[in-house]
């Protein structure tokens, strides 16, 4: 089985091609898209520094204009009952007011998501596995997989 991150630059806000009208605009549009693919190679090049040691396998960087901005995949190892906890209500509470972003309260991965929340990412992540991909929120409903 294998874990694979989501992470989301939050503050690089990614802007529609709606906002840029049509004709001419378009050439703005998509020189602001290469401009944000550069921003997130350069970015995710720090990143991949970052996590040396880490246990994590930097995948690919894409531009998600739906929810307009810049995301990085990270492969992390096999998940295992060890290192899949639940996040309580009280530890949720004390990020919310160190200003860590945690999308998903369900799940954490050990140190790997920490460490990432812990640079200011906002962490997505789902578990892939032969029976197709599982959201982390329906992770402790199908312990059997684990």
């Amino acid at each position: 089985m294998v874990m694979v991150l989501k992470v989301t630059a939050n503050d690089r806000p990614v802007r529609s091609a709606a906002e840029f009208g049509n004709g001419h605009q378009r050439l703005h549009y998509v020189q602001h898209i290469q401009r944000m693919k550069d921003q997130a190679m350069s970015l995710s090049s720090r990143t991949r520094g970052a996590l040396v040691g880490k246990h994590l396998q930097f995948e690919r960087v894409y531009i998600d204009e739906g929810a307009k901005s810049v995301v990085y995949e990270f492969i992390a190892p096999a998940l295992t009952g060890e290192n899949v906890q639940s996040i309580s209500g009280a530890e949720l509470s004390q990020l919310e007011k160190e200003g860590a972003d945690y999308s998903h309260q369900s799940v954490r991965n050990s140190d790997d998501i920490w460490f990432l929340i812990s640079l200011g990412w906002r962490v997505e992540s789902c578990l892939l596995t032969q029976e197709g991909i599982i959201l982390v929120d329906d992770i402790f409903n199908k312990q059997d997989i684990l």
